[in-house]
């Protein structure tokens, strides 16, 4: 559901930024998609300078980065975000192949985070496949639902992998409101199909 909202939004956004250059400013249409490419980078850069200013406003206690440091980081966040929202969870069916189960002790199960979907998880599962771990993930929908709401879809993927592996319990790996999520199974369910949460 959020792959597929996401792209349909791309689309549009990109859609007007270019009708808006061509018919508002009388750019040709090649010059106008450029434009268009150019405003939605320049947006989400935005969207990435506001978090960073929070960041600076409001500093932690560890210790103050060097500007070449921060500027690394700032830079990685901005193209990991592009590649994220923009390549990664929009076209996840080009990039998230069906879960690889198979009999193992201690599957990992990776919840994310809100306004996401399992895509999110790209990099991470192919790590953690390389180092050896059988690896599953969920998509719950719809994101704007309640917590409670989307724990069901939880549930039904552990018994899924728990039957597809073997093993009678999971490791959760959440990541925000996968957290939360995790945290919600937990509170209904116990700990009898979970091995450990991250």
């Amino acid at each position: 559901m959020v792959p597929v909202s996401l792209f349909i939004w791309l689309v549009g956004e990109l859609s007007a930024y270019a009708a808006l250059a061509h018919f508002g400013l009388g750019t040709p249409w090649p010059t106008a998609g450029l434009a268009a490419v150019g405003a939605l980078f320049g947006l989400r850069a935005g969207i990435n300078a506001v978090t960073w200013a929070y960041a600076l406003a409001y500093p932690g206690a560890a210790p103050a980065l060097g500007l070449g440091r921060r500027a690394a980081m700032i830079l990685g966040e901005y193209l990991a975000f592009l590649a994220l929202f923009v390549a990664i969870v929009p076209l996840e069916r080009l990039w998230m192949s069906p879960d690889r189960l198979r009999p193992c002790r201690r599957p990992l199960i990776l919840v994310h985070g809100y306004g996401c979907s399992r895509g999110a998880w790209w990099w991470l599962r192919q790590r953690l496949e390389a180092a050896g771990h059988v690896v599953a993930t969920v998509s719950l929908a719809p994101p704007n639902a309640s917590i409670g709401k989307l724990e069901p879809q939880l549930h039904q993927r552990i018994e899924e992998v728990c039957a597809a592996t073997g093993a009678d319990r999971v490791v959760l790996v959440g990541h925000s409101m996968g957290g939360l999520v995790c945290r919600c199974y937990l509170t209904r369910h116990g700990n009898a199909r979970v091995a450990g949460m991250v």
